[in-house]
């Protein structure tokens, strides 16, 4: 798990097959979360898809504002499927 990093306390998880080799030498599955609206108990997640809403090299876009985000699901199962 790397994070939280950025404005928007971002947090990434990877999983791995070999936990001897460096992440950058294997193949990994990830997702990027956010606590975005925790008083009403929800994760979201980074789905991928990026916006124009900022400006290039504006504090929002450099703290990945563009990233279009989605409610994590709150099943285990399906947050793999999202892998």
């Amino acid at each position: 798990m790397y994070g939280p990093f950025g404005i928007n306390s971002r947090t990434s998880i990877h999983l791995i097959d070999d936990e001897k080799k460096n992440i950058i030498e294997q193949k990994t599955l990830s997702i990027t979360v956010r606590p975005t609206d925790l008083r009403n108990g929800i994760l979201y997640y980074e789905t991928g898809e990026v916006t124009n809403q900022y400006a290039d090299g504006s504090l929002p876009e450099l703290n990945g504002g563009n990233q279009v985000i989605a409610p994590l699901p709150d099943t285990i199962e399906e947050i793999l499927e999202l892998l």
